[in-house]
């Protein structure tokens, strides 16, 4: 009974993507293309006609709320949020996989074995996130001095970083199914997502495109 009741909210929760605000296609239907133009349109763009405004009140920055725009988000940063589930440390991990239990029930998954399989999708990712928390946290306390060192080391692994993400949401796209893990993504992972930064630095289609292709 229990299942049956977490099957109907999954569908429920998903029901206002799939008949979302004037007709728009469901969150994680849209092309890479569609995404990009999407959100471009919403850094650059009037308020929502909801009157709730999705751009930040500065104009040299924005603010996209993911449980009223899911579709504004990339995979990859609804990756990088469901990835802190296998590479944090034990205590952060416990609270990552609680927040989300009920969601991957309700997808029908069970969570242990759901865990499992992101870990095996993030076996390139998860030490080079480590080594990048690792050397963010000494550039934090190290000595003026050795600062800049350290600043070029987290540098270094931008790309490893951006790479190895790209390839653990392929696979696990591979291994639950592309368009189910995608709909996972924007359905459960996407609501409970803000992201704001520098418009600035969202201009630039082609930006996001190398981002989402694995800086490649």
């Amino acid at each position: 009974m229990l299942y049956v009741r977490l099957m109907m909210l999954w569908a429920l929760t998903a029901a206002p993507v799939v008949a979302g605000d004037g007709g728009k296609p469901p969150a994680w239907n849209l092309t890479i293309e569609e995404r990009i133009a999407a959100r471009l349109q919403h850094h650059s763009g009037p308020p929502s006609s909801s009157g709730e405004a999705s751009l930040a009140a500065g104009p040299a920055s924005f603010v996209i709320d993911g449980s009223r725009d899911p579709e504004l988000l990339m995979p990859w940063e609804l990756m990088n949020v469901l990835l802190r589930g296998v590479s944090g440390n034990s205590a952060y991990q416990d609270d990552v996989r609680s927040q989300y239990k009920d969601g991957i029930i309700a997808a029908g998954w069970k969570p242990d074995e759901f865990w499992v399989a992101i870990e095996e999708a993030g076996t390139s990712f998860i030490p080079v996130a480590r080594k990048s928390r690792t050397l963010l946290a000494l550039a934090a306390t190290a000595a003026p001095a050795e600062r800049p060192e350290h600043e070029r080391d987290v540098q270094a692994l931008r790309i490893p970083y951006c790479s190895a993400r790209v390839e653990a949401l392929r696979l696990a796209r591979a291994h639950f199914g592309r368009e189910r893990f995608d709909r996972f993504l924007y359905t459960v992972i996407a609501p409970t997502m803000t992201v704001s930064g520098s418009v600035s630095e969202e201009t630039d289609a082609a930006r996001l495109r190398f981002i989402e292709g694995g800086c490649r």
